[in-house]
């Protein structure tokens, strides 16, 4: 009895490891949602590339725009959405461990965000940050087993409209992007803990990705036809939303990582019926974030910005701050001259380092389709500054590291 037992016990474990050996090599994410298509393939890029750029882009949602400035120039863009600030420092080590070293470092996040408190890795869970870890842990587990372990389907990744949104509503983005020793150690001491916990599903494909791979089972097949689908006219009138497959979607932002250096805009897959969504709450939400930048007394906290700024210079690696457009009404808040008052502050203290804004720091506000992100053609627009304020960058801090 006993062995018959061993045996079943043996057999249904066999079964699950095949499994998720076959899920591991099928092109599951080919199935994903676009964003995380996105994000694991900047992630394959960052683990697992050897072209070694010259130029890289960090930032965030909107930065993920920014395409190659000039034809020919080794360039990337690891951009990615809702990863927080802590994030950059990581990365580049991560980059530099596959033997690669770019000369410039473009930084190009939102000021606001930058210097905004470090996220946490679940914003839902409270605990208190001056317990002791036993204490810490406990309250933690005492809070999350009050629910399952694994909790539903994964959160969506849809545009957060509030900087304090990111992390819940991208919390798994980090995971398709980073993996799961990096998510990890983006943070330290009792939150180390908690991403761990909550990055666990990760380390099971099969689970982590079953609403993919049900995806991928019920519809294998794809249109095929993408052409003409990534021109602004066709993403605004919806013309080709509607019979776009899930291989479809993701082709589209395959397209769009090879043709133009990693970038993508988050516009661009956005349903008919979302945009209009956002055009509805835009005007409250652009209200929202410029009365968040108008508050008297703003902390600003400058520890994840240093972090990377001494580990770049240190490597000899130069680094530049873009200061991109923000709507106008935004552009215009208080705190907006102390962001970057701080920013350059920072800065100041290395060599090796710049600031450079681009040609105009506020667009109309139909340039974007919420306070953080550009439409196609506001992104459009962004790309046609950038290589307007590339020359000045490439004279200053290309041509005479070579």
């Amino acid at each position: 009895m006993k062995r018959r037992s061993a045996f079943a016990l043996m057999s249904i474990a066999s079964v699950i490891v095949l499994v998720e050996v076959i899920v591991r090599l099928l092109p599951v994410y080919e199935y994903a949602d676009p964003q995380e298509y996105y994000l694991h393939r900047k992630g394959v890029e960052l683990r697992e590339g050897t072209e070694n750029y010259r130029v890289i882009v960090l930032g965030d949602s909107r930065s993920m725009a920014l395409r190659p400035p000039e034809e020919g120039l080794s360039f990337y863009n690891f951009s990615a959405p809702g990863m927080g600030n802590r994030y950059y420092t990581v990365l580049l080590k991560r980059y530099l461990s596959t033997g690669r070293k770019p000369d410039l470092i473009l930084l190009a996040p939102h000021q606001h965000a930058l210097l905004a408190s470090p996220e946490r890795p679940a914003t839902d869970l409270k605990y208190n940050d001056g317990a002791t870890p036993l204490q810490a842990a406990s309250q933690f587990f005492s809070r999350r087993l009050d629910a399952p372990l694994f909790q539903g389907k994964p959160g969506g990744l849809q545009p957060a409209l509030r900087p304090e949104l990111f992390a819940p509503v991208f919390r798994n983005g980090r995971l398709h992007f980073l993996g799961y020793t990096d998510s990890i150690r983006i943070f330290s001491g009792m939150d180390r803990l908690v991403q761990a916990y909550e990055g666990a599903p990760f380390l099971y494909r099969t689970y982590f990705l079953r609403t993919t791979i049900l995806g991928m089972v019920q519809n294998p097949g794809r249109d095929g036809n993408i052409e003409g689908c990534e021109s602004c006219d066709a993403i605004h009138k919806g013309i080709c939303y509607d019979r776009l497959q899930p291989r479809d979607s993701t082709a589209l932002v395959e397209q769009s990582i090879r043709n133009f250096g990693g970038a993508f805009n988050l516009d661009d897959l956005t349903s008919p019926s979302g945009r209009v969504g956002l055009f509805l709450t835009r005007d409250t939400a652009m209200k929202g974030m410029a009365d968040g930048l108008n508050t008297e007394n703003m902390t600003v906290q400058t520890d994840t910005l240093e972090e990377l700024v001494a580990f770049a210079s240190s490597q000899g690696i130069k680094i530049v701050f873009l200061e991109l457009p923000l709507p106008e009404r935004v552009s215009q808040a208080r705190q907006v001259p102390l962001l970057r008052q701080t920013i350059q502050g920072v800065l100041s203290r290395y060599d090796g380092t710049g600031y450079v804004q681009f040609p105009t720091l506020s667009y109309p506000e139909t340039s974007y389709i919420d306070p953080f992100h550009l439409s196609c053609y506001g992104a459009a627009e962004l790309n046609n500054d950038f290589r307007r304020i590339f020359p000045s960058i490439r004279e200053g801090f290309l041509e005479q590291h070579r």
